[in-house]
């Protein structure tokens, strides 16, 4: 049983680096994807989601709760924002481009100077009430290790 699940996870494995390795390198977001209007926001045609463009947070970056009374309480272009969902966050992760050091696994255009770190979703663990999902724009993965106490960084949704 336990090498039938091996397999299926190395063949899993590969068709990703296939698909990957097939990607051209640095290509960042197709074009026209994202649209900056100049007031701060970055518009996503693909999904519909307008995205805080810059980073407000401390830059160490705050809990949880900190984080979602931060964008509730920011009020960016007269518009009301949240901390997004992990599936909603995952859609700003650029594969195509590589972290390392301080650049960041996303548009580097449309949202300039992200660090290459974890960031908070609204998303949280079921059944772990002291877990909440977040993205790491160095490795391009969502976890679950984060315990809702920990600093993340947080980019603003709506």
């Amino acid at each position: 049983m336990k090498s039938k699940s091996f397999r299926s996870l190395f063949r899993a494995v590969c068709a990703a680096a296939l698909v990957l390795a097939a990607l051209p390198a640095g290509a960042g977001a197709p074009p026209g994807q994202y649209t900056i209007p100049g007031d701060g926001t970055v518009h996503d045609t693909k999904t519909g989601l307008i995205w805080q463009q810059t980073l407000g947070d401390p830059s160490g970056g705050s809990s949880w709760s900190a984080a979602a009374g931060y964008c509730s309480s920011l009020t960016l272009a007269g518009l009301s924002w949240r901390v997004p969902s992990v599936k909603e966050l995952m859609t700003l992760v650029d594969f195509t481009v590589v972290a390392s050091g301080s650049a960041a696994s996303i548009d580097a255009a449309a949202f300039p100077n992200t660090p290459a770190t974890g960031f908070w979703s609204s998303s949280p663990l079921a059944g772990g009430p002291s877990y909440a999902w977040n993205v790491s724009f160095g490795s391009g993965f969502s976890s679950y290790y984060g315990v809702v106490s920990d600093a993340y960084r947080v980019r603003c949704v709506r």
